[in-house]
């Protein structure tokens, strides 16, 4: 899956019916979305992309970009190998897609209501939920300070609380 630029997979996840949820990030302008899908174009130089496969492989069932006008899913204060595409997908108990990431972008799409609505520093951490045919962001929102911040993981509990570890003030 990707388009005529550099395409990076993050992390991987499936759900019970086998079907594959992959999370990434894409400097391609072609980059396959599907119909009604949240975002179906690139929006800066780098942005989040977020797809859905069918258990045999053979079907793209839900597939959008996420990001602002600047570098988006890209880890700027790497440390260690690797750092640079760090970041998870998971499903929480009702499907839902939940991505821990980063961005540099002072314009990331954030929900109504969101904890954190402006860029921080350089670049934050941000936590996504989207629905599970990945055609509505619920929720969005920016964690971060005035240094650089970065999401690595996510992991949700029972009763819907989600967890995000990463790097604060990095950089």
């Amino acid at each position: 899956i990707g388009g005529s630029d550099f395409d990076f997979p993050h992390s991987l996840w499936a759900n019970d019916q086998g079907e594959l949820y992959a999370y990434g990030h894409t400097s391609s302008n072609n980059f396959p979305t599907t119909p009604g899908a949240h975002d179906s174009s690139l929006n800066g130089g780098r942005d989040i992309v977020v797809c859905r496969l069918s258990s045999d492989g053979a079907q793209l069932m839900g597939s959008t970009y996420i990001g602002g006008s600047s570098d988006d899913g890209l880890n700027s204060a790497s440390f260690n190998y690797g750092d640079p595409y760090r970041g998870e997908i998971i499903l929480d108990y009702n499907g839902k897609v939940l991505i821990a990431s980063c961005t540099q972008s002072a314009n990331f799409p954030v929900s109504s209501g969101a904890y954190q609505n402006a860029l921080a520093g350089g670049q934050d951490a941000v936590y996504c939920r989207l629905n599970p045919t990945l055609t509505s962001l619920e929720v969005s929102t920016y964690l971060g300070s005035s240094g650089d911040d970065m999401g690595y993981g996510i992991r949700v509990n029972t009763i819907g609380q989600v967890y995000i570890a990463g790097v604060a003030g990095g950089g």
